[in-house]
């Protein structure tokens, strides 16, 4: 059921809510439906970049930006920022 604020506005509020990084639970959400809907490898890789910018470092950004496949990206989300709780 969607609250009332999304009923009434159209938008999520989390863009609204102040974090200062994406939350986890929107990376595996985006992950989540990204898959289940054959998201071509680049946008996947891209979009989860912006999520992910504010929450990884320098050297952090280059790895992750080296990937070049779903297994890979999967492997590096659940070691790195899921510490496999998510992808196993």
């Amino acid at each position: 059921m969607s609250s009332p604020f999304r009923y009434f506005t159209g938008v999520r509020k989390i863009i609204f809510a102040g974090y200062t990084s994406t939350p986890k639970q929107c990376v595996a959400d985006w992950v989540r439906l990204a898959t289940e809907h054959g998201c071509p490898f680049d946008l996947f890789h891209q979009q989860l970049m912006f999520m992910l910018r504010s929450s990884l470092n320098s050297r952090q950004r280059i790895m992750f930006n080296g990937l070049s496949n779903h297994p890979a990206v999967f492997d590096y989300l659940s070691r790195n920022i899921f510490k496999n709780d998510i992808f196993e």
